[in-house]
């Protein structure tokens, strides 16, 4: 999957009131019933007015709003992210959460994650250990728990791995303890004028205990090692074609495993003998078995796209499920080409890699399956296995009524993997690495904890600094306190695609849609006051409120608007000129800076829309263009488009120098123009660029904001903040944010909110920041 670049969005989405002071927020409100407030938390700013003027780290609380602890310099958490990964690279978000497992007493959640296995707290949310954070999460699956115990096991193509919790830390185990020449991965391509070797995905299960790990092997074999001291206890041969397959049942009396010789085979797990052999004609393979907890059924995935499942008492199958003649869910997956059974496995495809293997992708996301407590449903989806076969997106999880054979939900359409925890719930592991909860019952959703459950698109402040709105990728609005983090309230959007937000005087929240809609709701309540709409049904790609008047004002791509009144009246529009069009923008005091094509800014007066300059996007150093020359003003000055090159003047970019991301400093006198490879500052008052840097993160644009007026720079990247020298680029800090940032918006000269691809925000003091370099020229550092 590709990684998603944000940066461009930012100015689109996030929008907020630049003021120069903050008052002093009302007090607290109750947080929800999921957490508590820490003690020791103080108001955004400090009581005395002049946070323009106060520069000194404000008093910082000890934790979150549910008592986790805050990354240094961060005054609050906005939301949590309780059950939720980070990946080790914040860019690939999409495949950090692989897959999930239950214990069998319903206490614990374990995640595969992109930094290992990530176990929680079922009920609290709270990380209780990790295993394995040195393997490569991209090649493991296959995660479960022992029944009865706190053991894990994963797996890949080679060898298996188990981890024990509890006591004084993790005890990892690795089967077989050396890799052999039976069980290296398969080359990538086969030798000239040879077929590659069948090199099946490994395949393990716990017995209930911990005790015994049963591990699929080469020829059909499948052997059994006891954990505690990695040593070999007996093999298992009952296969005629590799076995791909193997659970035991939860009493541990009984072992299930199956093959592509289309047979499930039964064993005494004590003594290792054979109970039967259960054939399932035309089903090419077996993908996973899972059991009921009482023994009573067995599920048994096939690559033909069914879930058999069988009576183990009587050896025979039955019930069949099979994917709705409907059709597949989103996601295409690569057909299994209509090959015999002997020369199933032994396809190429035009890379080398085998295309017609048992295990190879499915056509339905039928390729695992668990039941319920009670035996009443069975949840089937496409594990992180096949999903990795031919790029597939995640999949629904399905679930079906075993005697009927028919699909009664669907749930989770982006998920990785699946578990029924005890009580009926179904947890899903989501594609933004988050672990989601569903009432297998009735389908809804249940949310733990206040938060978002994608990633922060947009942000915005109220004046005062004392609430604080956030809005994410599915249409969700949510308020909070800045003085504790606490939530305040949640309003569910009835109209699809939101761009932009703006907290005003009087407790006003505007909502802008990408069909031209805007909505006035109230803030307190979240009921909507007014509508009105742009012309054309333009996309009002930022909203706001002008200082002084208090009026409503939207950037489309074609004009600057502006209402006010009872109902909302347009009061102004000031249309694009010519070809040119509006396009990202920034907002300080009364003045508003925007895009108007590719290397052009404009900037106008938030009071009237009088255009106060023109400025073009330097050529870099070194390519043919002063990067210090063009400047801002009227026609005749040095920002005037006769002035400028040709490709400026036309406004016509290459891409990578165009404008991806603007900010100006508080006071309005500088200007900070972003493209995909670097940063440049201007001095609105001498109308000339101040410096020029690269900033490096072409995969992940930043978000941009001026600090200390307009000397300091804060980039959000793809692992958090950093501090730099405006005019050198030189970084003076770097700090964690919890996972990549989405969205920045600056509140006064010291504080700066960063929306993150977790779906919280944290509130940033950048007076507490450690300042690793001193500011060079004529800044003041502190």
């Amino acid at each position: 999957m590709k990684p998603r670049n944000r940066g461009r969005g930012l100015a689109l989405a996030a929008s907020c009131l630049f003021t120069t002071q903050c008052g002093t927020p009302p007090p607290s409100v109750p947080t929800s019933p999921a957490g508590t407030p820490p003690t020791g938390t103080a108001p955004l700013a400090p009581t005395a007015p002049g946070l323009a003027e106060a520069w000194a780290p404000l008093p910082r609380p000890s934790g979150d709003a549910y008592g986790d602890p805050l990354p240094d310099g961060v005054l609050a958490r906005l939301g949590t992210a309780r059950f939720r990964s980070l990946p080790a690279d914040p860019v690939q978000t999409e495949d950090d959460l692989r897959d999930v497992a239950v214990s069998g007493d319903g206490k614990l959640l374990a995640a595969l994650t992109g930094q290992g296995i990530a176990v929680y707290d079922a009920t609290s949310g709270r990380p209780v250990g990790a295993c394995f954070a040195d393997l490569p999460s991209s090649g493991l699956v296959g995660l479960a728990f022992a029944a009865h115990a706190p053991v894990l096991v994963v797996h890949d193509e080679v060898q298996s791995y188990t981890c024990r919790l509890g006591g004084a830390g993790a005890e990892e185990r690795v089967f077989p303890p050396s890799p052999t020449a039976a069980t290296e991965p398969m080359p990538a391509s086969p030798a000239p004028g040879k077929k590659p070797p069948r090199r099946p995905p490994s395949c393990a299960a716990l017995s209930p205990d911990g005790a015994t790990l049963a591990r699929c092997e080469k020829g059909g074999e499948v052997s059994l090692w006891d954990v505690a001291s990695a040593g070999r206890q007996r093999v298992l041969k009952g296969h005629t074609k590799h076995a791909s397959a193997v659970a035991y049942e939860p009493s541990g009396a009984r072992l299930a495993t199956g093959g592509a010789d289309e047979a499930v085979v039964l064993w005494e797990a004590a003594s290792g003998k054979k109970l039967r052999s259960v054939p399932l004609p035309k089903a090419r393979g077996v993908r996973s078995l899972a059991w009921s907890r009482d023994g009573a059924t067995l599920a048994a995935t096939t690559v033909d796209d069914s879930v058999r499942l069988l009576d183990p008492d009587k050896g025979a199958v039955a019930t069949t499920l099979r994917a709705p003649a409907s059709g597949s869910p989103p996601g295409g997956r690569l057909p299994v080409p209509n090959l015999p059974p002997e020369e199933l496995g032994e396809a190429v495809g035009d890379a080398g890699a085998l295309v017609a293997e048992p295990w190879d992708c499915p056509t339905a996301p039928l390729a695992r399956a668990e039941l319920s407590a009670d035996g009443a449903l069975v949840a089937t989806w496409l594990g992180a296995q096949e999903v990795g076969c031919g790029g597939a997106e995640p999949s629904e999880v399905w679930l079906w009524d075993p005697k009927t054979g028919a699909v009664v939900r669907r749930l989770a359409p982006t998920s990785y993997g699946a578990a029924f925890l005890p009580q009926g719930e179904l947890v899903t592991s989501d594609h933004d690495g988050l672990l989601r909860f569903w009432s297998a019952g009735t389908g809804a959703e249940r949310v733990p904890f206040e938060r978002h459950l994608h990633d922060v698109a947009g942000i915005a402040f109220a004046p005062d600094g004392a609430t604080v709105a956030t809005l994410d990728g599915d249409d969700e609005l949510r308020l909070w306190s800045a003085a504790t983090g606490a939530h305040q309230r949640r309003v569910r959007l009835e109209r699809e695609h939101p761009t932009s937000l703006a907290l005003g005087p009087a407790g006003a929240l505007a909502v802008g849609y990408g069909d031209g809609a805007i909505e006035l709701r109230d803030a307190a309540t979240g009921e909507v006051r007014q509508r009105t709409q742009t012309a054309d049904g333009e996309l009002p790609m930022r909203l706001g409120f002008a200082p002084g008047t208090g009026r409503l004002f939207a950037v489309t791509p074609t004009a600057l608007s502006w209402w006010d009144g009872t109902p909302l009246a347009e009061h102004k529009r000031v249309a694009a000129e010519g070809e040119t069009s509006f396009g990202l923008s920034a907002v300080a005091g009364t003045t508003l800076a925007v895009a108007i094509g590719p290397r052009e800014v404009a900037l106008h007066d938030l009071g009237d829309g009088t255009r106060r300059g023109l400025l073009h996007l330097p050529a870099p150093a070194g390519e043919g263009g002063a990067p210090a020359a063009s400047g801002a003003g009227e026609p005749g000055d040095p920002g005037d488009p006769d002035d400028a090159s040709p490709d400026e003047a036309s406004g016509e970019g290459d891409g990578e120098e165009d404008i991806a991301e603007l900010a100006l400093s508080a006071d309005a006198s500088r200007l900070a123009l972003v493209t995909a490879t670097r940063v440049v500052v201007w001095d609105l008052a001498a109308g000339k660029a101040l410096g020029e840097f690269e900033h490096g993160s072409a995969e992940w644009l930043p978000a941009v904001s001026f600090a200390r007026q307009g000397n300091w720079l804060v980039l959000g990247t793809a692992g958090g903040l950093e501090l730099c020298d405006a005019r050198t680029g030189d970084v003076l800090s770097a700090s964690e944010a919890s996972g990549a940032v989405t969205a920045l918006v600056p509140f006064g000269p010291q504080i700066v909110a960063s929306g993150n691809h977790t779906g919280t925000v944290l509130l940033w003091d950048l007076a507490a920041l450690p300042i690793d370099t001193p500011l060079t020229g004529g800044g003041a550092a502190r």
